[in-house]
């Protein structure tokens, strides 16, 4: 994607990967609408920010209020993270991550979605969880499994109209959220964060965790018209992980 009249409208543009995804567009000459919970990082090159809460329809109702603004591109990137086991699980658990990681996007994108003009886009940043299981993180697999199945169902029914739908599943990416999870793994196994983050780089085939540069990479990539002919697609980058997988 390319051209300084394009607009993009980035959830989660606060983060480490939203944050990152702001700058690749930027440098593709692509004007960003970024929004977050808090206020605009020191830098980040955005052409508005609304401060909101996704979770919320009155957050999602600020986002979509974009005056006469059209879109040629939507990324969500936005995502709360949940570490427990079967026993941990609660209500108030469940309705929290869902709302964030699945709710939220689906019903913000029903209202911007007829901003979006023939040939436009969508990347839902879901996670290598939405393919596999992972009992420490149930819960945050099973929201990304949503958000997986809601952009291939989006892709199907948006086809008619131009609009492609694609799903990213990076794996172990080098963020302040792994590092949290890391923590968290860590203090339930009673073993040092940093055992933690060695032996999840180490089962990577590539031996190494993602970059969020490398994210935003995939994501620009989905973005453009080098991927004209995707959508319904649901790309990893994982370093190999699943390469085994059946």
């Amino acid at each position: 994607m390319s051209g300084a009249a394009r607009t993009v409208l980035v959830t989660g543009a606060g983060g480490a990967i939203g944050g990152a995804v702001v700058r690749r567009l930027r440098d593709d000459g692509v004007g960003v609408i970024g929004t977050d919970r808090g206020s605009a990082p020191a830098g980040l090159p955005v052409a508005q920010w609304i401060a909101a809460d996704l979770a919320t329809a009155a957050g999602r109702a600020a986002v979509a209020d974009l005056g006469a603004a059209t879109l040629d591109g939507f990324v969500h990137c936005a995502g709360v993270f949940h570490t427990g086991r079967l026993a941990d699980i609660t209500d108030a658990d469940w309705d929290h991550v869902f709302a964030v990681n699945a709710k939220g996007p689906l019903l913000l994108f029903q209202r911007v979605v007829d901003r979006m003009a023939p040939g436009s886009a969508a990347v839902f940043v879901a996670s290598i969880a939405a393919l596999r299981g992972t009992p420490d993180h149930l819960l945050y697999a099973a929201s990304k499994a949503a958000l997986r199945s809601l952009a291939a169902s989006l892709a199907l029914g948006l086809a008619e109209r131009q609009i492609r739908v694609n799903c990213l599943c990076p794996g172990l990416i080098d963020t302040p959220m792994t590092d949290a999870a890391n923590a968290a793994l860590a203090q339930s196994r009673g073993v040092a964060p940093a055992v933690v983050a060695a032996e999840r780089a180490a089962a990577i085939p590539s031996r190494r965790a993602g970059t969020s540069e490398e994210v935003a990479g995939a994501v620009s990539f989905l973005l453009s018209r080098d991927a004209a002919y995707m959508t319904g697609a649901t790309l990893t980058l994982a370093g190999g992980l699943l390469a085994g997988a059946v």
